[in-house]
């Protein structure tokens, strides 16, 4: 693991996720570790308790990592319940003031992710982007377990 990927060091452990998506609650287990010789950071997000946006509990896991070829920057690849269409690999960059964010591409149109350090946990904050602005989507926090 090399700089700038040791930032991401602090989430590692075990999380309980609290937040909301479109206004929505959502409540989550969260696991993180390094994985395949610490190339990734994995995000495993435990079926949830409470689910904003189906019937059925959302779980997903996200692996992050750092590409250092050309300019440099990390890379978020996100698999969750909603499917393939949904898997489209994040670009990220460091956040002022700490954090990444990270930019999607999916064919309904942009998405924003910032995954920011926050005291003891950290903060998920998303949005969707729609005619060149960002549109708030959710905020999630986690919280040490």
């Amino acid at each position: 693991m090399g700089f700038p990927v040791r930032t991401l060091d602090g989430l590692r452990g075990e999380w309980h996720l609290e937040g909301e998506v479109l206004g929505k609650a959502l409540v989550q287990e969260v696991r993180v570790d390094w994985v395949l010789g610490g190339a990734y950071l994995k995000m495993d997000y435990l079926p949830s308790t409470v689910t904003p946006l189906t019937e059925e509990p959302y779980e997903a896991v996200a692996f992050i990592g750092w590409d250092p070829q050309g300019q440099g920057h990390f890379v978020m690849s996100l698999f969750d319940t909603f499917g393939a269409a949904y898997s489209s690999p994040g670009i990220g960059s460091p956040l002022d003031g700490g954090g990444i964010r990270f930019y999607f591409e999916y064919p309904q149109g942009g998405f924003v992710t910032d995954l920011i350090p926050e005291g003891d946990g950290w903060r998920i904050r998303q949005f969707s982007r729609e005619e060149g602005r960002l549109v708030p989507f959710g905020v999630k926090h986690l919280s040490p377990r």
